[in-house]
């Protein structure tokens, strides 16, 4: 990054401008080819690994809390090394994974399943990856047993390690007779040991695995090549199957090696501990733990039950905190809640420290402490995350500017955001810390480059100007480089659909170039778009549920990316309201009837019901609804075959569910 007069430069153009896009831009200091690798001598995550045991050996690795003791206990990267080189072998002597050579895919396979929270087995498992080329393939609770049976007889996974909270969940699956080899990290009891033989599973626990290398030595270990398959990453899909992203060992070393690229407080430190409660089958928290281990830092999982995420902290005392909009949403709302509880006298201390910290952020948004009032006000707030956080990392969804400010005083803490997907390997922008803008990504990394094209159906053009005569080009994010990943699992049409034969991730969001060449993720391509806890909603298959609901013509199903549920505009079917109005005494005509409190709540309780007929996940179910007579023809905002043009919808109609979500979250207290 460079400085030009007031104003820091995050990329360069390293191509002219072509019609309908923007020119690539790559990260601004990258002289040569894109980076994919930390280290020279480093060229698969088997090298990775060997060079941090060699550098930071004796360091504490993976903490795991006594509950009864309440302090956690630690394992040196030493010992974790050691520990998964032994059960790296134990598995390959008794060939606990598939091995396949798939279509699409010029490398043998060898992979299995892991079902668990996140907890020091797993990243055991990860590692005797890394030494005996495992690819491992994450399953976990959201994806619904419909989707799990998919990825279990779509890569044929013959073997999966598991916890044993999730055994039961593993028996109540259908059609799952690939698995021969259930590897438990628990004691069962002898009654669901008895189930489990009934299904003719081998059942293998994890402890007896270990010790059949114990202290001998172990197995050559794999030659590994960079396009190796490192793991299996399955999305949730909102719209059929879910798709199985592979990611290769050079993807991984290319996010590592921006991770060199840090500056600031945002590079992680050996002396860095990271409280670990996202799941890891998620891109994000694999990219945490990654960035932790380049620099040898510790890494502590959580109890296990998110409840106690405060006690937790508390015994912990991490230096990072990574969440997700939805959380950093909870922290605000309950400290927010304290300030305006507090007496006259000890409120008007608390905005005059407030008013004088946010003043000196915005001078330097680097500097986020305060000699006087971190000590009088601020100190307590910050044992809320065990009172050593000095960074906050963010990603998944948007998280508003206000909340940002609003904690980056609490706790004196920069914020890190950045932007990726599962299929770039996570994030590839990041914004950087003395950069006081909010709403934004940040600027390209090292290891992949980017444009934008013109979207004209949604009237986004790279040519586009703002109200001053300014560029402000704006389209659809594409990528290319060396995280992206290399396509979808026995998927080559989809395969195809994201990712074009020069290689560009077409993402699917929309993006604007800043000034600064740092990005701003404006909207979603087509009928997808985000929630603020990160899932991905597709609202024309909703409207077409709550379309037949009784009383229900169509829906316009509404949501915003700082916001973590859905509200709808309903047009109603006067010809069962109109009767369902005189049963019931209500009068009016069809606008005084859709304004009335009953007519609405009995349409609202059809619709939810419709919803969990069709099997709609709670997030993708409303929270409010506005009824409307008028068909959404007659408003303008369909085409000629009635399908919602979505941007005129939210134009014509955001004012009106801006007052359904200020009701609902009036009503239900939603933070």
């Amino acid at each position: 990054m460079i400085e030009t007069g007031a104003e820091y430069v995050y990329a360069k153009a390293v191509t002219e401008k072509k019609q309908g896009e923007t020119p690539i831009y790559r990260h601004i200091d990258l002289v040569g080819d894109l980076e994919w690798t930390p280290y020279p001598d480093v060229q698969n995550m088997q090298d990775f690994f060997k060079k941090i045991v060699r550098d930071f050996g004796n360091n504490q690795f993976l903490g795991t809390l006594n509950k009864e003791k309440k302090v956690y206990e630690w394992k040196t990267y030493q010992e974790v090394n050691k520990l998964s080189i032994e059960l790296g072998s134990s598995i390959q002597n008794n060939n606990l994974f598939y091995n396949t050579s798939s279509e699409g895919l010029n490398t043998n396979i060898n992979l299995f399943g892991v079902y668990s929270k996140n907890r020091e087995e797993w990243i055991m498992l990860e590692i005797a990856g890394y030494y005996y080329n495992f690819s491992i393939v994450p399953l976990y609770d959201t994806l619904g047993a419909d989707s799990m049976m998919y990825i279990v007889n779509q890569t044929n996974m013959n073997t999966i390690y598991i916890s044993g909270e999730n055994v039961p969940k593993i028996l109540k699956l259908a059609n799952t007779y690939q698995i021969k080899n259930i590897v438990c990290f628990d004691k069962l009891s002898e009654e669901l040991e008895g189930k489990v033989k009934e299904r003719q599973f081998n059942l293998i626990y994890l402890k007896d695995l270990m010790e059949e290398f114990k202290d001998k030595v172990p197995l050559p270990f794999a030659k590994i090549d960079k396009k190796d398959v490192y793991q299996f990453c399955y999305t949730s899909g909102t719209t059929g199957n879910p798709k199985g992203v592979i990611h290769y060992h050079q993807n991984a070393l290319a996010f590592l090696a921006t991770c060199e690229r840090s500056i600031g407080v945002y590079k992680t430190r050996e002396t860095d501990v990271h409280y670990s409660y996202l799941p890891l089958p998620h891109i994000y928290e694999k990219q945490i733990f990654l960035s932790l281990v380049l620099h040898g830092a510790s890494l502590g999982f959580y109890s296990g039950d998110i409840s106690k995420m405060t006690e937790d902290l508390y015994i912990l005392q991490p230096t990072l905190f990574c969440s997700v909009p939805r959380i950093f949403n909870r922290y605000y709302s309950k400290i927010k809640e304290g300030f305006d509880a507090a007496s006259p006298e000890k409120k008007a201390i608390i905005d005059l420290a407030f008013k004088e910290k946010l003043a000196n952020i915005h001078k330097r948004p680097d500097i986020v402490h305060h000699e006087k009032w971190d000590e009088l006000v601020f100190k307590d707030i910050r044992k809320l995350l065990g009172g050593k956080v000095r960074g906050f990392v963010t990603g998944g969804a948007a998280l508003s500017g206000e909340i940002c400010e609003f904690l980056k005083v609490c706790f004196s803490c920069c914020f890190f955001e950045g932007y990726g997907q599962t299929e770039s390997f996570g994030g590839c922008f990041q914004n950087a810390p003395f950069d006081g803008k909010y709403g934004d990504v940040g600027g390209v990394n090292s290891s992949v480059e980017f444009k934008l094209i013109d979207i004209p159906d949604m009237g986004y053009s790279a040519d586009d100007v703002d109200a001053k005569g300014n560029p402000i080009p704006r389209g659809e994010i594409c990528i290319r480089g060396q995280q992206v990943c290399g396509g979808y699992y026995k998927d080559p049409e989809r395969t195809r659909q994201a990712i074009d034969e020069e290689g560009w991730l077409h993402t699917g969001d929309v993006g604007q170039l800043n000034s600064d060449l740092s990005l701003k993720i404006i909207d979603r391509k087509g009928n997808l778009f985000k929630l603020s806890q990160g899932e991905f909603v597709a609202p024309e298959k909703i409207e077409n549920i709550y379309s037949r609901a009784k009383g229900v013509i169509e829906a316009y199903v509404y949501g915003e990316a700082l916001r973590s549920y859905l509200v709808a505009l309903v047009i109603i079917d006067p010809e069962y309201i109109i009767p369902y109005a005189k049963q019931n005494n209500l009068p009016g005509d069809l606008n005084e009837l859709c304004n009335n409190k009953e007519i609405r709540d009995h349409i609202f309780k059809n619709i939810i019901e419709e919803g969990k007929k069709a099997n709609l996940n709670g997030f993708e179910q409303v929270r409010g609804i506005k009824l409307d007579p008028k068909p959404l023809v007659l408003h303008g905002v369909t085409t000629n075959t009635l399908k919602i043009k979505r941007p005129d919808a939210k134009k014509k109609f955001k004012d009106i569910l801006t007052e359904v979500y200020n009701e609902v979250e009036l009503t239900n207290h939603i933070a």
